[in-house]
């Protein structure tokens, strides 16, 4: 896959599927083919042979989907050709009315972004209702229900790389993979919600009405989780991403006077980002997020002592209004609303700001040196990456 910068929502979807349509066509641009993948052909020969079932949803998926996860709160798998990513899937329960309609549900299971319907059908028994969102990068099918009698309901989502497949052929598909979905309301006994608070430690058990979740708890988090771990070393070394294909931070410590270089690496050796790059000690907070799905491996050069600690998205530090930081950071926001950003730095060497958002990304500041500035920045829940030598701030 090209090396690029997406927006959040795209890099969730891809990470957490969201369901789709019916026999229905959703109106969009199609995307060009890139790279070796033939996602078409992948699409067109997949044949829904292997039976699945989570919480009372029921449905067939091909024989080499892979589940990436499944907990008491959500099933997650993917599919992939040639090792690229194609797409995912992602079936939530839920016990308190929270499938009434498209928004509703789209906000309690995603809180970002907006999901239109378009069509509803009755379909092995269930009165199905269909939403889509889309952007230039993901197109998104969402199928979803809530049983009258009971409330109880599900949401399911698919989500498509555009890269490699066009509309029309990942409506299709999906259109296929929903001839085989059936719900049985009893066998739901788990919420979505409920489960993720008590992951939270939260005692107290959600409802229709429960809080809104911040922007880390509720998107930072659906990147992925994992254990949090350090590895050590002195001179050079390599050692292994604890969780490859999944975003993580990272903070780094050297103690080296000479050149420090650290690479991430694919599993064939091949070299894929340089994160940091400077001549003696360093101290700061780098992250993969950019090009998360090839790295296994990170590849140090060092004259030094030196330690890496790995710790998921959601762990990121939020960013006070005008707060100072030092160094390299990735930092979020999460603001009601937002149309620009003051920045300035302090340093002697590149000054970059990366902004990843919920609909967009952009290259905020370029700049060797010190630099003050307002941009233009209008995505009130998204975060930082920062490459400064010098003391900085972001404030709006």
């Amino acid at each position: 896959m090209k090396r690029m910068t997406i927006c959040l929502l795209s890099v969730l979807l891809a990470l957490v599927v969201l369901p789709g349509c019916g026999n229905t066509t959703v109106s969009s641009g199609s995307s060009s083919e890139s790279g070796t993948v033939d996602g078409a052909k992948y699409l067109s020969s997949c044949r829904f042979t292997e039976d699945e079932s989570y919480g009372g949803v029921y449905f067939s998926v091909p024989k080499d989907w892979e589940e990436e996860m499944s907990t008491e709160g959500e099933l997650f798998l993917t599919f992939s050709d040639d090792s690229t990513r194609l797409g995912t899937i992602s079936v939530k329960t839920a016990l308190h009315g929270q499938t009434c309609d498209a928004q509703t549900a789209w906000d309690n299971f995603f809180s970002s972004g907006t999901c239109e319907d378009y069509d509803s059908e009755s379909k092995n028994g269930i009165e199905l209702k269909y939403a889509a969102y889309q952007s230039e990068e993901m197109n998104v099918f969402v199928a979803y229900t809530q049983d009258p009698n009971s409330d109880k309901g599900f949401i399911l989502s698919m989500s498509f790389n555009n890269e490699y497949t066009n509309t029309k052929d990942q409506n299709t598909f999906f259109n296929r993979f929903t001839d085989t979905l059936s719900y049985n309301p009893a066998e739901t006994t788990v919420d979505y919600k409920d489960w993720w608070a008590s992951k939270q430690g939260s005692s107290q058990s959600t409802t229709a009405q429960a809080q809104p979740k911040g922007f880390a708890e509720a998107t930072l988090a659906q990147l992925g989780t994992f254990d949090e771990a350090t590895m050590t070393g002195t001179g050079d070394g390599v050692v292994d991403i604890p969780s490859p294909g999944i975003p993580c931070l990272m903070e780094i410590h050297n103690s080296g006077s000479s050149n420090f270089a650290v690479h991430t690496v694919d599993a064939s050796g091949e070299n894929v980002d340089l994160l940091i790059n400077e001549i003696g000690q360093y101290d700061g907070v780098v992250t993969d997020y950019t090009d998360y799905a090839t790295p296994t491996m990170l590849s140090i050069h060092s004259s030094g002592n030196w330690s890496v600690t790995f710790r998921p998205m959601s762990s990121m530090q939020k960013l006070d209004n005008g707060a100072q930081l030092w160094g390299d950071n990735v930092v979020y926001i999460d603001e009601s609303s937002l149309s620009k950003v003051s920045i300035v730095n302090n340093g002697e060497s590149n000054f970059v700001v990366k902004a990843i958002g919920m609909d967009k990304s952009d290259l905020l500041v370029n700049e060797i040196g010190n630099y003050t500035g307002t941009v233009i920045w209008n995505q009130p829940q998204s975060f930082f990456i920062v490459h400064s030598s010098g003391q900085w701030t972001i404030s709006w």
